[in-house]
């Protein structure tokens, strides 16, 4: 006889949020991309992952919108390395930031995204896009790009992003319950107007997030983009626990 708790927050057998696919449409994204040290790339991508050859690393800064399971708007930046795992081609995300805690809570849960809270400013006026996250009040990231002539819209995801997932112990100390390598698949990207052009890329440090510590040697391709995608369930890659 099903509990009348059953489908809400106070069952133990009811999921706590809605779960994937996720499906997004209208996102407004401008991403950035640009060499780096292969030093700083190796500190911040966990092996048996293989960094790209080229030291090549992505930041955006977009205004998302999930359309189904449920309607959820959110802004969110991020860090994208292209890496690889065997024949796996993807990138690894070593950090991420948003301004809504459902989407930092299903993405840290279900996939091991790394998502922590911060706040942001985007601007789309006369061919010039700018945005911005801060984080203690401090500056992140501080992106501006001038808007060239439209081109062909095309796809820009990875298949797969690589994520660390760990669930700390609750027995404490410094054991995880759970370390795993995962993926999280993304498909159906489809885009409707897509806008290279020239930008500038500064990047600021706190304690906890020294973003300022990557350097920008040069940018090799930027571009504003309006589309969406969906995200799917992935799989575990890599078990570190069961290989220690």
């Amino acid at each position: 006889m099903p509990s009348q708790f059953e489908g809400t927050h106070l069952s133990s057998t009811t999921p706590p949020y809605v779960m994937p696919p996720f499906t997004y449409e209208n996102n407004r994204t401008l991403a950035i991309t640009f060499k780096t040290s292969p030093d700083v790339l190796r500190a911040l991508v966990p092996e048996p992952l293989v960094v790209n050859p080229d030291s090549l690393m992505t930041i955006y800064v977009g205004s998302l919108n999930v359309v189904d399971p449920k309607q959820i708007s959110y802004f969110e930046a991020g860090i994208m390395i292209p890496a690889s795992y065997g024949h796996d081609k993807g990138c690894y995300m070593p950090v991420l930031y948003l301004d809504k805690v459902l989407p930092i809570t299903i993405g840290r849960e279900v996939f091991g995204y790394p998502k922590f809270q911060a706040d942001f400013s985007m601007e789309v006026e006369a061919g010039v896009v700018h945005a911005s996250v801060m984080s203690e009040g401090t500056l992140l990231i501080d992106a501006t790009l001038h808007m060239g002539a439209p081109i062909q819209p095309t796809a820009f995801s990875p298949r797969s992003v690589f994520l660390m997932k760990t669930v700390p112990s609750v027995t404490g100390g410094s054991m995880n319950d759970v370390k795993h390598l995962t993926t999280a698949v993304l498909r159906d990207e489809k885009n409707s107007e897509v806008r290279p052009g020239k930008a500038t890329l500064r990047l600021g440090s706190t304690a906890s997030d020294p973003l300022g510590m990557i350097p920008v040697i040069e940018v090799v391709s930027s571009v504003y983009y309006i589309g969406g995608f969906v995200i799917d369930y992935g799989r575990v890659v890599y078990d570190y626990l069961a290989n220690e």
